[in-house]
């Protein structure tokens, strides 16, 4: 299933309300990108603990800070079945209802220590497989060296502006609002004017993993 959805292009040329909306928006978020030679890295921690896969935004694809070169995840499991095929899936029955997503109840993790810029609650969630429109639910993250990293479609924040977090604290839920058609996370870096692939680190994804199975088992 694949609910990759441009963040911030309709919003920019779906009128006066939405420009107004971009225009209020940190760190150039929404504005065109520059992407040129190779293309840089930042490494960030997972957004998830759970399990989960992410579809990329290929390189111009949505040349804005914010869209370009993202990622939108996806948390996945394992719906029971009648023949015990293990058969992964995002949702447990038919994904007609945020609620069935293995995501729905998924927290959201924060990429590295940073401060938190800007903070939009969703005011309402989209039915699975209807495309919503306006600002999503999302954080903008903010590092000492002008590194930014936003999370889009998250909902439930537990954070505000200007709050200090570390690396993997939890911030959010997963939603499924703005120009989404199903519960997931949408990632993206960028640095002044260019946009950064994201690369997650797996050191710290084993540790986490480690840790939620140990306390499982308390």
């Amino acid at each position: 299933m694949r609910i990759v959805i441009t963040l911030f292009a309709a919003l920019a040329i779906s009128g006066a309300a939405a420009a107004q909306d971009l225009s209020q928006l940190p760190g150039g978020l929404g504005q065109p990108s520059r992407l040129e030679g190779p293309i840089a890295a930042v490494e960030i921690h997972p957004v998830f603990t759970a399990y989960h896969s992410c579809t990329e935004h290929q390189a111009g694809e949505n040349p804005t800070l914010g869209d370009d070169i993202g990622r939108d995840c996806t948390v996945e499991g394992y719906p029971p079945r009648a023949d015990e095929r293990r058969i992964s899936s995002p949702y447990r029955t038919n994904g007609l209802v945020n609620e069935d997503y293995f995501g729905w109840t998924t927290q959201v993790l924060a990429p590295f220590d940073s401060v938190v810029e800007y903070v939009n609650e969703a005011e309402t969630q989209n039915t699975p497989g209807v495309l919503g429109e306006g600002l999503p639910g999302l954080i903008v993250f903010l590092r000492a060296d002008g590194m930014r990293v936003i999370y889009a479609h998250t909902r439930e924040a537990s954070v505000a502006a200007g709050d200090a977090v570390q690396a993997g604290q939890a911030v959010a839920l997963v939603g499924n609002n703005g120009m989404s058609t199903g519960p997931h996370i949408h990632i993206a870096a960028w640095k002044e004017d260019a946009p950064y692939q994201i690369r997650f680190d797996l050191h710290a994804l084993r540790d986490a993993r480690a840790a939620r199975r140990a306390q499982a088992s308390d």
